[in-house]
Protein backbone atom coordinates (compact mmCIF):
# COMPACT_ATOMS: atom_id res chain seq x y z
CA UNK A 1 0.00 0.00 0.00
CA UNK A 2 3.02 2.39 0.85
CA UNK A 3 4.64 1.65 -2.44
CA UNK A 4 0.88 2.17 -4.67
CA UNK A 5 0.47 5.43 -2.59
CA UNK A 6 4.49 6.57 -3.88
CA UNK A 7 3.55 5.14 -7.51
CA UNK A 8 0.87 7.66 -8.07
CA UNK A 9 2.04 10.79 -6.08
CA UNK A 10 5.55 11.11 -6.97
CA UNK A 11 5.61 9.34 -10.82
CA UNK A 12 2.77 12.04 -11.67
CA UNK A 13 4.48 14.62 -10.53
CA UNK A 14 7.44 13.56 -12.22
CA UNK A 15 5.34 13.35 -15.47
CA UNK A 16 4.08 17.22 -14.99
CA UNK A 17 7.62 18.34 -14.98
CA UNK A 18 8.53 17.03 -18.03
CA UNK A 19 5.39 17.98 -19.50
CA UNK A 20 2.88 20.99 -20.73
CA UNK A 21 0.08 21.27 -19.09
CA UNK A 22 -2.07 20.35 -22.53
CA UNK A 23 -0.11 16.78 -23.13
CA UNK A 24 -1.89 15.67 -19.23
CA UNK A 25 -4.74 17.55 -19.76
CA UNK A 26 -7.11 18.07 -23.12
CA UNK A 27 -8.53 20.92 -23.72
CA UNK A 28 -6.69 23.38 -21.35
CA UNK A 29 -7.01 27.06 -21.07
CA UNK A 30 -3.77 28.98 -22.09
CA UNK A 31 -3.89 30.95 -19.22
CA UNK A 32 -3.18 28.00 -16.64
CA UNK A 33 -1.02 28.50 -14.28
CA UNK A 34 1.80 25.36 -14.98
CA UNK A 35 5.00 24.70 -13.29
CA UNK A 36 8.36 26.06 -15.23
CA UNK A 37 9.77 22.80 -16.68
CA UNK A 38 12.09 21.27 -19.90
CA UNK A 39 9.48 19.84 -21.44
CA UNK A 40 10.09 16.90 -23.42
CA UNK A 41 7.83 14.58 -25.33
CA UNK A 42 10.04 11.89 -25.71
CA UNK A 43 10.69 11.64 -22.05
CA UNK A 44 6.84 12.71 -21.37
CA UNK A 45 5.74 9.47 -23.15
CA UNK A 46 8.70 7.14 -21.45
CA UNK A 47 7.62 8.35 -17.56
CA UNK A 48 3.34 7.99 -19.18
CA UNK A 49 4.71 4.14 -19.99
CA UNK A 50 6.63 3.50 -16.77
CA UNK A 51 3.83 5.04 -15.08
CA UNK A 52 1.14 2.88 -16.41
CA UNK A 53 3.27 -0.45 -16.75
CA UNK A 54 4.11 0.58 -12.57
CA UNK A 55 -0.09 0.62 -11.83
CA UNK A 56 -0.56 -2.48 -13.86
CA UNK A 57 1.64 -4.44 -11.95
CA UNK A 58 1.22 -2.70 -8.48
CA UNK A 59 -2.58 -3.56 -9.31
CA UNK A 60 -1.99 -7.19 -10.28
CA UNK A 61 0.02 -7.74 -7.32
CA UNK A 62 -2.86 -6.22 -5.07
CA UNK A 63 -5.38 -8.18 -6.25
CA UNK A 64 -3.14 -11.35 -6.01
CA UNK A 65 -2.45 -10.02 -2.53
CA UNK A 66 -5.99 -9.90 -1.65
CA UNK A 67 -7.29 -13.03 -3.48
CA UNK A 68 -4.54 -15.14 -1.67
CA UNK A 69 -5.87 -13.76 1.64
CA UNK A 70 -10.05 -14.06 0.69
CA UNK A 71 -8.33 -17.94 -0.11
CA UNK A 72 -6.55 -18.47 3.82
CA UNK A 73 -9.15 -16.63 5.69
CA UNK A 74 -11.79 -18.36 7.30
CA UNK A 75 -15.72 -17.52 7.08
CA UNK A 76 -15.19 -13.96 9.01
CA UNK A 77 -12.23 -12.72 7.94
CA UNK A 78 -13.32 -13.53 3.80
CA UNK A 79 -16.65 -11.37 4.68
CA UNK A 80 -14.90 -8.45 6.05
CA UNK A 81 -12.69 -8.42 2.97
CA UNK A 82 -15.37 -9.37 0.04
CA UNK A 83 -16.07 -5.48 -0.44
CA UNK A 84 -12.39 -4.44 -0.94
CA UNK A 85 -11.53 -7.35 -3.41
CA UNK A 86 -14.96 -6.44 -5.25
CA UNK A 87 -13.87 -2.47 -5.67
CA UNK A 88 -10.61 -3.77 -6.90
CA UNK A 89 -11.98 -5.81 -9.43
CA UNK A 90 -14.46 -3.45 -10.31
CA UNK A 91 -11.65 -0.41 -10.61
CA UNK A 92 -9.43 -2.72 -12.42
CA UNK A 93 -11.58 -3.43 -15.05
CA UNK A 94 -13.17 -0.11 -15.26
CA UNK A 95 -9.35 0.92 -15.56
CA UNK A 96 -8.65 -1.25 -18.60
CA UNK A 97 -11.25 -0.35 -20.19
CA UNK A 98 -10.35 3.04 -19.68
CA UNK A 99 -7.00 2.73 -21.01
CA UNK A 100 -8.09 0.72 -24.41
CA UNK A 101 -10.71 3.52 -25.03
CA UNK A 102 -8.24 5.99 -24.74
CA UNK A 103 -5.89 3.99 -26.98
CA UNK A 104 -8.08 3.80 -29.76
CA UNK A 105 -9.80 7.00 -29.55
CA UNK A 106 -7.98 9.47 -27.74
CA UNK A 107 -8.90 11.08 -24.67
CA UNK A 108 -12.59 11.73 -23.33
CA UNK A 109 -13.82 13.90 -20.13
CA UNK A 110 -16.71 11.22 -19.50
CA UNK A 111 -14.62 7.96 -19.59
CA UNK A 112 -12.22 9.45 -17.08
CA UNK A 113 -15.24 10.34 -14.73
CA UNK A 114 -16.35 6.60 -15.04
CA UNK A 115 -13.13 5.67 -14.03
CA UNK A 116 -12.49 7.92 -11.45
CA UNK A 117 -15.54 6.62 -9.57
CA UNK A 118 -14.84 3.15 -9.91
CA UNK A 119 -11.58 4.36 -8.18
CA UNK A 120 -13.32 5.55 -5.36
CA UNK A 121 -15.36 2.71 -4.54
CA UNK A 122 -12.14 0.94 -3.58
CA UNK A 123 -10.88 3.50 -0.45
CA UNK A 124 -14.98 3.25 0.76
CA UNK A 125 -14.94 -0.53 0.55
CA UNK A 126 -11.92 -0.10 2.69
CA UNK A 127 -14.02 2.01 5.54
CA UNK A 128 -16.85 -0.58 5.25
CA UNK A 129 -14.16 -3.58 5.71
CA UNK A 130 -13.03 -1.42 8.67
CA UNK A 131 -16.57 -1.07 10.48
CA UNK A 132 -17.49 -5.02 9.51
CA UNK A 133 -13.80 -5.84 11.41
CA UNK A 134 -14.84 -3.54 14.93
CA UNK A 135 -18.51 -5.36 14.94
CA UNK A 136 -16.91 -8.44 14.08
CA UNK A 137 -14.41 -8.17 17.59
CA UNK A 138 -17.25 -6.54 19.27
CA UNK A 139 -19.25 -9.77 18.69
CA UNK A 140 -16.75 -11.79 19.57
CA UNK A 141 -16.18 -10.22 22.86
CA UNK A 142 -19.84 -9.95 23.99
CA UNK A 143 -20.55 -13.78 22.84
CA UNK A 144 -17.71 -14.45 25.34
CA UNK A 145 -19.97 -13.13 28.17
CA UNK A 146 -21.73 -16.52 28.79
CA UNK A 147 -22.06 -18.16 32.36
CA UNK A 148 -19.75 -21.15 31.50
CA UNK A 149 -16.95 -18.84 30.68
CA UNK A 150 -14.58 -18.23 33.66
CA UNK A 151 -13.46 -14.89 34.86
CA UNK A 152 -9.83 -15.36 34.17
CA UNK A 153 -10.50 -16.37 30.51
CA UNK A 154 -12.95 -14.04 29.71
CA UNK A 155 -10.06 -11.31 31.07
CA UNK A 156 -7.76 -13.16 28.72
CA UNK A 157 -10.17 -12.52 25.50
CA UNK A 158 -10.83 -9.07 26.51
CA UNK A 159 -7.39 -7.98 26.29
CA UNK A 160 -6.59 -9.73 23.19
CA UNK A 161 -9.90 -8.41 21.66
CA UNK A 162 -9.21 -4.69 23.17
CA UNK A 163 -5.09 -4.62 22.53
CA UNK A 164 -5.24 -7.10 19.06
CA UNK A 165 -2.64 -9.48 19.83
CA UNK A 166 -4.26 -12.55 19.82
CA UNK A 167 -1.14 -14.60 21.17
CA UNK A 168 -1.17 -13.22 24.42
CA UNK A 169 -1.39 -15.13 27.09
CA UNK A 170 -2.45 -14.64 30.71
CA UNK A 171 -1.23 -16.72 34.04
CA UNK A 172 -3.01 -15.10 37.40
CA UNK A 173 -1.40 -16.27 40.73
CA UNK A 174 -3.40 -18.67 42.85
CA UNK A 175 -2.53 -18.15 46.74
CA UNK A 176 -3.66 -21.74 47.64
CA UNK A 177 -0.72 -23.16 45.06
CA UNK A 178 1.71 -20.40 45.46
CA UNK A 179 2.49 -20.33 41.55
CA UNK A 180 0.62 -18.71 38.76
CA UNK A 181 -2.12 -20.91 36.74
CA UNK A 182 -3.44 -20.67 33.07
CA UNK A 183 -6.74 -20.01 32.48
CA UNK A 184 -7.29 -23.52 32.08
CA UNK A 185 -6.47 -23.99 35.85
CA UNK A 186 -3.12 -25.83 35.61
CA UNK A 187 -0.06 -24.56 36.68
CA UNK A 188 2.09 -22.30 34.51
CA UNK A 189 5.30 -23.34 32.85
CA UNK A 190 7.24 -19.91 32.90
CA UNK A 191 10.48 -21.44 31.89
CA UNK A 192 8.65 -22.86 28.91
CA UNK A 193 8.07 -19.82 26.87
CA UNK A 194 10.86 -19.07 24.05
CA UNK A 195 13.89 -16.88 24.37
CA UNK A 196 12.12 -14.28 21.92
CA UNK A 197 8.74 -14.13 24.69
CA UNK A 198 8.21 -11.05 26.81
CA UNK A 199 6.47 -11.81 30.32
CA UNK A 200 5.25 -8.72 32.22
CA UNK A 201 4.56 -9.05 36.11
CA UNK A 202 1.41 -7.62 37.00
CA UNK A 203 1.36 -6.46 40.60
CA UNK A 204 -1.60 -5.58 42.77
CA UNK A 205 -1.68 -2.45 44.77
CA UNK A 206 -0.74 -4.23 48.30
CA UNK A 207 2.48 -4.96 46.19
CA UNK A 208 1.48 -8.90 45.75
CA UNK A 209 1.84 -10.92 42.50
CA UNK A 210 -1.77 -11.24 40.41
CA UNK A 211 -0.75 -12.58 37.20
CA UNK A 212 2.00 -12.85 34.65
CA UNK A 213 1.18 -11.86 30.87
CA UNK A 214 3.34 -13.41 27.91
CA UNK A 215 3.68 -12.27 24.65
CA UNK A 216 5.54 -12.07 21.39
CA UNK A 217 8.91 -10.02 21.61
CA UNK A 218 6.86 -7.22 18.80
CA UNK A 219 4.53 -6.88 21.39
CA UNK A 220 7.35 -6.28 23.93
CA UNK A 221 8.81 -3.27 21.70
CA UNK A 222 5.15 -2.11 21.97
CA UNK A 223 5.47 -0.20 25.45
CA UNK A 224 1.81 1.06 24.97
CA UNK A 225 0.60 -2.22 24.48
CA UNK A 226 2.37 -3.51 27.74
CA UNK A 227 1.07 -0.80 29.85
CA UNK A 228 -2.18 -1.05 28.66
CA UNK A 229 -2.58 -4.93 29.54
CA UNK A 230 -1.32 -4.31 32.57
CA UNK A 231 -3.52 -1.48 34.14
CA UNK A 232 -6.74 -3.72 32.82
CA UNK A 233 -5.28 -7.09 34.26
CA UNK A 234 -5.05 -5.21 37.55
CA UNK A 235 -8.16 -3.11 37.72
CA UNK A 236 -10.09 -6.68 36.89
CA UNK A 237 -7.78 -8.75 39.27
CA UNK A 238 -8.44 -6.80 42.38
CA UNK A 239 -12.39 -6.33 41.44
CA UNK A 240 -12.37 -10.22 41.16
CA UNK A 241 -10.50 -10.76 44.44
CA UNK A 242 -12.39 -8.32 46.49
CA UNK A 243 -15.81 -9.86 45.11
CA UNK A 244 -14.20 -13.24 45.67
CA UNK A 245 -13.62 -11.78 49.82
CA UNK A 246 -17.51 -10.18 50.10
CA UNK A 247 -18.72 -13.49 48.77
CA UNK A 248 -16.44 -15.52 51.16
CA UNK A 249 -17.51 -12.79 53.89
CA UNK A 250 -21.06 -13.32 53.71
CA UNK A 251 -20.93 -17.15 53.08
CA UNK A 252 -18.73 -17.04 57.38
CA UNK A 253 -21.49 -14.80 58.28
CA UNK A 254 -24.27 -17.19 57.33
CA UNK A 255 -22.70 -20.11 58.67
CA UNK A 256 -22.37 -18.34 61.68
CA UNK A 257 -25.74 -17.09 61.84
CA UNK A 258 -26.82 -20.65 61.53
CA UNK A 259 -24.60 -22.36 63.85
CA UNK A 260 -25.85 -19.06 66.44
CA UNK A 261 -29.76 -20.24 65.74
CA UNK A 262 -28.83 -24.24 66.17
CA UNK A 263 -27.00 -23.71 69.52
CA UNK A 264 -28.78 -21.15 70.78
CA UNK A 265 -32.55 -20.20 70.19
CA UNK A 266 -33.23 -23.74 68.78
CA UNK A 267 -31.55 -25.44 71.84
CA UNK A 268 -33.68 -23.23 73.94
CA UNK A 269 -36.49 -24.08 72.01
CA UNK A 270 -36.53 -27.62 72.10
CA UNK A 271 -36.35 -27.20 75.66
CA UNK A 272 -39.45 -25.52 75.75
CA UNK A 273 -41.27 -28.09 73.78
CA UNK A 274 -39.77 -30.99 76.16
CA UNK A 275 -40.91 -28.77 79.50
CA UNK A 276 -44.45 -27.61 77.79
CA UNK A 277 -44.81 -31.91 77.34
CA UNK A 278 -44.92 -32.40 81.05
CA UNK A 279 -47.44 -29.45 82.00
CA UNK A 280 -50.29 -31.80 82.03
CA UNK A 281 -48.88 -33.76 84.95
CA UNK A 282 -51.81 -34.19 87.27
CA UNK A 283 -49.72 -32.61 90.61
CA UNK A 284 -50.09 -28.63 90.74
CA UNK A 285 -46.29 -28.34 91.75
CA UNK A 286 -44.94 -30.23 89.26
CA UNK A 287 -47.00 -28.18 86.60
CA UNK A 288 -46.13 -24.58 88.26
CA UNK A 289 -42.58 -25.78 88.23
CA UNK A 290 -42.77 -26.47 84.91
CA UNK A 291 -44.49 -23.45 83.74
CA UNK A 292 -42.01 -21.79 85.37
CA UNK A 293 -39.08 -23.40 83.57
CA UNK A 294 -40.85 -22.89 80.25
CA UNK A 295 -40.97 -19.17 80.65
CA UNK A 296 -37.45 -19.01 81.32
CA UNK A 297 -36.60 -20.78 78.41
CA UNK A 298 -38.81 -18.84 76.81
CA UNK A 299 -37.41 -15.52 77.88
CA UNK A 300 -34.09 -16.95 77.21
CA UNK A 301 -35.09 -18.19 73.18
CA UNK A 302 -36.83 -14.28 73.02
CA UNK A 303 -33.31 -12.99 74.35
CA UNK A 304 -30.88 -15.31 72.25
CA UNK A 305 -33.12 -14.49 68.46
CA UNK A 306 -33.44 -10.31 69.81
CA UNK A 307 -29.31 -10.57 69.46
CA UNK A 308 -28.87 -12.49 66.49
CA UNK A 309 -31.23 -9.55 65.25
CA UNK A 310 -29.60 -7.02 65.84
CA UNK A 311 -26.74 -7.82 63.87
CA UNK A 312 -28.94 -8.64 60.52
CA UNK A 313 -29.46 -6.10 58.02
CA UNK A 314 -33.31 -5.43 57.72
CA UNK A 315 -33.98 -5.26 53.54
CA UNK A 316 -36.40 -3.04 54.18
CA UNK A 317 -33.51 -0.62 55.22
CA UNK A 318 -31.82 -1.94 52.03
CA UNK A 319 -34.17 -1.21 49.56
CA UNK A 320 -36.62 1.25 51.14
CA UNK A 321 -34.65 3.64 53.19
CA UNK A 322 -34.33 4.31 57.02
CA UNK A 323 -38.13 6.11 57.45
CA UNK A 324 -39.54 2.28 55.67
CA UNK A 325 -37.62 0.48 58.19
CA UNK A 326 -38.55 2.24 61.53
CA UNK A 327 -42.02 2.52 60.34
CA UNK A 328 -41.84 -1.67 59.87
CA UNK A 329 -40.69 -1.57 63.63
CA UNK A 330 -43.00 0.72 64.85
CA UNK A 331 -46.07 -1.44 63.44
CA UNK A 332 -44.79 -4.07 65.88
CA UNK A 333 -45.16 -1.86 69.14
CA UNK A 334 -48.45 -1.51 70.75
CA UNK A 335 -48.16 2.57 71.39
CA UNK A 336 -48.45 5.46 68.95
CA UNK A 337 -45.08 6.18 67.06
CA UNK A 338 -44.66 9.35 65.37
CA UNK A 339 -41.94 9.13 62.72
CA UNK A 340 -40.26 12.17 61.68
CA UNK A 341 -37.55 11.21 59.20
CA UNK A 342 -35.97 12.71 55.64
CA UNK A 343 -36.70 11.05 52.83
CA UNK A 344 -33.06 11.07 51.45
CA UNK A 345 -31.12 8.68 52.04
CA UNK A 346 -28.13 8.40 54.28
CA UNK A 347 -24.47 6.79 54.09
CA UNK A 348 -24.75 2.96 54.20
CA UNK A 349 -23.10 2.59 57.35
CA UNK A 350 -24.33 5.66 58.93
CA UNK A 351 -27.98 4.81 57.84
CA UNK A 352 -27.63 1.17 59.46
CA UNK A 353 -26.21 2.60 62.80
CA UNK A 354 -28.64 5.25 63.09
CA UNK A 355 -31.48 2.51 62.77
CA UNK A 356 -29.89 -0.07 65.02
CA UNK A 357 -30.05 2.57 67.49
CA UNK A 358 -33.62 4.03 67.05
CA UNK A 359 -34.79 0.32 67.04
CA UNK A 360 -33.30 -0.02 70.61
CA UNK A 361 -34.70 2.68 71.70
CA UNK A 362 -37.78 1.66 70.70
CA UNK A 363 -37.76 -1.55 72.09
CA UNK A 364 -36.68 0.03 75.71
CA UNK A 365 -39.54 2.43 75.48
CA UNK A 366 -42.21 -0.41 74.64
CA UNK A 367 -40.63 -2.95 77.37
CA UNK A 368 -40.02 0.20 80.72
CA UNK A 369 -41.57 3.31 79.34
CA UNK A 370 -45.60 2.42 79.91
CA UNK A 371 -45.61 4.96 77.32
CA UNK A 372 -48.89 5.86 75.17
CA UNK A 373 -47.08 7.31 72.50
CA UNK A 374 -43.53 7.72 70.85
CA UNK A 375 -41.73 10.16 68.62
CA UNK A 376 -38.73 9.34 66.74
CA UNK A 377 -37.15 12.52 65.16
CA UNK A 378 -34.26 12.44 62.95
CA UNK A 379 -32.45 15.71 61.40
CA UNK A 380 -29.45 16.24 59.36
CA UNK A 381 -27.20 19.14 59.29
CA UNK A 382 -24.04 19.42 57.47
CA UNK A 383 -22.24 16.26 58.07
CA UNK A 384 -24.34 15.72 61.46
CA UNK A 385 -27.13 13.53 61.95
CA UNK A 386 -29.31 14.01 65.31
CA UNK A 387 -31.30 10.97 66.44
CA UNK A 388 -34.19 12.00 69.04
CA UNK A 389 -36.65 8.99 70.33
CA UNK A 390 -38.65 10.37 73.07
CA UNK A 391 -41.89 9.11 74.95
CA UNK A 392 -44.59 10.13 77.42
CA UNK A 393 -44.02 7.09 80.06
CA UNK A 394 -43.06 7.20 83.63
CA UNK A 395 -39.23 7.74 82.86
CA UNK A 396 -36.86 6.70 85.58
CA UNK A 397 -34.58 4.78 83.67
CA UNK A 398 -31.21 3.48 85.49
CA UNK A 399 -28.57 6.00 84.31
CA UNK A 400 -26.02 3.26 85.97
CA UNK A 401 -27.22 0.53 83.02
CA UNK A 402 -26.92 0.29 79.32
CA UNK A 403 -30.23 2.03 78.38
CA UNK A 404 -30.52 4.55 76.39
CA UNK A 405 -32.41 6.83 78.45
CA UNK A 406 -31.73 9.71 80.61
CA UNK A 407 -32.76 9.12 84.23
CA UNK A 408 -32.80 13.63 85.09
CA UNK A 409 -35.56 13.58 82.04
CA UNK A 410 -39.16 13.15 83.41
CA UNK A 411 -39.75 10.80 80.67
CA UNK A 412 -37.89 8.06 78.75
CA UNK A 413 -36.21 9.00 75.82
CA UNK A 414 -32.46 9.07 73.87
CA UNK A 415 -30.77 11.97 71.70
CA UNK A 416 -27.86 11.15 70.20
CA UNK A 417 -25.83 12.88 67.19
CA UNK A 418 -23.78 10.80 64.46
CA UNK A 419 -21.21 11.73 62.18
CA UNK A 420 -22.03 11.10 58.23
Amino acid sequence: MGVLAGWLVCVPALMAAVARPGWMVPKVNASTWWLRSAADPRVFAAVSNVFLAGCLLLAAAFLALMTRRMVTGNRQERAIRLPVVTAAIVAAIASGVVVTLTTLRGPNDEVFAVEGMAELSVPIAFLVSFGQQRLTRLSELVTGFDETTSTVRLLREVLRTTLRVPELELMVWSEADLCYMTVDGYPADVDSFGPGTVVERVMGSDDRPLALLAASAWVGRDRTIISSAVAMSRLALEKFQLSRRLLTAEYDARQKLVADLHDGAQLELYVLKAILSRVDDPDPDVRSDELAQARHRLQAAIEQISNLAHGVYPTTLSHAGLAKAVQEVADYLDELVRISIPPERLPAAVEKTVYFLIREALTNAHKHARAETIDVIVTREGGLVTICVRDDGRGGADAQGASLGNASRPHSGARRPVEC
